[in-house]
């Protein structure tokens, strides 16, 4: 297992080479500096250790893990061929956040090509914006004994978008065999032109959003009634947790004692810092059921429905719950997805996960989306 370790404001690389018609060539002088050699068509065997360390290395500020709780690494570069990208979202697993270590397993496609890659870092994104960004080299090795691995994008995003498409289609039946062509056919056309301009994928994820939510509304002008358009409007509520508040003030000047809740749910840091708008690096919000029960005015228990949070983002997941909190908003997220309470008119000062919540929201998650015996 390949192990790569990074030191933040410490590292510093040279950038060598001259802008050809996509990207910049790299190439690292010094060869003491971290890289990847991997064999064309390795699967499921390469992976690496990543170690994150900040400092810089002195008597007054020596090296110290970095914390990484709440980062999601995301993996990106340009294949050799300088043609096809990676963008995975998906494939690291930590390890040690606060230990400032996680690992990551390369897929497949990323070894599709021989030769060196032309860029490829990790960038750390947390609360929908970069951090830190680590770059490596990667040489793959050619193998001319076994082929077969066809070149093409992965970006995880994407892929996470067509399969909602695909689950449409698929409780639709053949009524939307037309709009999974007209799909395809846009796919092709946005890829195209995102590999002219890389920057603007998350304008693309966006727009691919906004295409799946057309699709929806074409199959329920059609009267197909799929599962996802159900568990809208149904579902076992799950306590997430218990909020803290200080109550804010009524019109009549006295303590607001029953403020307004309401709940919403995005990927990428969407919403953050003030639900229904949608930042930079961002995705659709969708405003979701809540259900509060209120111990005391100033404690109150959170309960949502899986199977109405995943009718609207189906593969929304809670693995790693944790929660922060600021003004009137507490913020539960795992990974990319985030899950929003807002109290209206009162200050959160601290929100305490349910230790069941985990379990619980994946269970109900689970017997929503699996089918009955003899289905």
């Amino acid at each position: 297992m390949e192990q790569l370790t990074f030191h933040i404001n410490h590292d510093r690389r040279g950038i060598q080479g001259t802008l050809d018609s996509d990207v910049f060539n790299i190439d690292w002088a010094d060869n003491k500096y971290q890289w990847i050699e991997a064999r064309q068509y390795d699967s499921g065997m390469r992976q690496a250790i990543v170690k994150i360390l900040t400092g810089d290395g002195s008597k007054s500020d020596p090296f110290i893990p970095m914390d990484l709780t709440g980062i999601n690494p995301v993996l990106e570069g340009v294949l050799p061929d300088g043609k096809h990208r990676i963008f995975d979202s998906k494939s690291a697993t930590m390890l040690d956040a606060t230990g400032g270590e996680f690992r990551y397993d390369f897929p497949a496609q990323a070894f599709a090509v021989a030769g060196s890659y032309k860029q490829i870092f990790f960038r750390l994104m947390k609360n929908g914006q970069s951090v830190a960004t680590l770059e490596f080299s990667m040489d793959v090795m050619a193998d001319k004994v076994i082929s077969g691995l066809i070149p093409s994008d992965y970006i995880t995003p994407f892929n996470d978008l067509y399969s909602q498409l695909e689950t449409i289609v698929k409780n639709a039946g053949g009524d939307l065999d037309k709009f999974k062509a007209d799909w395809d056919a846009k796919l092709q056309e946005l890829v195209s032109k995102y590999g002219k301009d890389f920057d603007s994928l998350q304008e693309i994820i966006t727009r691919l959003q906004d295409r799946i939510t057309d699709i929806a509304a074409q199959v329920k002008a059609n009267n197909v009634v799929t599962l996802p358009m159900l568990s809208k409007y149904a579902g076992c509520p799950v306590m997430i947790g218990v909020a803290h508040l200080e109550l804010g003030t009524g019109p009549d000047g006295f303590p607001d004692m029953y403020p307004s809740v309401h709940a919403y749910i995005g990927k990428y840091g969407a919403g953050l810092g003030g639900a229904g708008t949608t930042p930079a690096g961002g995705s659709a919000v969708y405003d979701v059921n809540v259900r509060a029960v209120r111990n005391e005015p100033t404690e109150i228990e959170i309960y949502v429905s899986p199977e109405n949070i995943t009718g609207f983002m189906q593969d929304f997941d809670m693995t790693d719950p944790d929660a922060t909190f600021g003004g009137a908003f507490a913020y539960i997220y795992s990974g990319i997805y985030t899950l929003e309470v807002e109290f209206k008119g009162a200050k959160v000062v601290k929100f305490d996960v349910d230790s069941t919540f985990k379990t619980k929201f994946t269970d109900e998650k689970t017997s929503a989306t699996t089918p009955a015996a003899g289905k």
